[in-house]
């Protein structure tokens, strides 16, 4: 019985001790530890994200540059610069832009009308 009692008198007084919280000093880096542990998932991916919008805007920069130098610089093949004659201006000019209607060709001796026609 004895035994019983120094057995309580001492788990009571282990639950009396409170645990006190380390106090961790001014200049200490774990918070910061803490904090890059704790999301460094998404950093990761903040950071490759970032590499492939730089890639992506990179090269879209790159191919316009090229588009440009090329469309100013473009010669014939031939190297002579290339004419129009009259008629293929003429021919131009009667062209109807999409918001114009357009008059469908008169139907043949049949009578019947082309059903693809717009």
């Amino acid at each position: 019985m004895a035994d019983q009692n120094k057995l309580m008198t001492t788990l009571q007084t282990s639950k009396k001790v409170k645990k006190t919280k380390k106090v961790m000093p001014a200049g200490s880096l774990k918070p910061i530890a803490i904090f890059i542990e704790r999301f460094h998932i998404t950093f990761v991916l903040l950071v490759v994200m970032g590499i492939l919008m730089f890639a992506v805007i990179w090269t879209n920069n790159q191919l316009n540059e090229a588009d440009i130098t090329t469309r100013n610089s473009y010669t014939s093949p031939s190297g002579t610069p290339t004419t129009f004659d009259g008629n293929t201006l003429n021919q131009i000019d009667q062209l109807h832009t999409s918001d114009q209607p357009i008059t469908p060709p008169a139907p043949h001796g049949n009578g019947r009308t082309n059903p693809f026609f717009e």
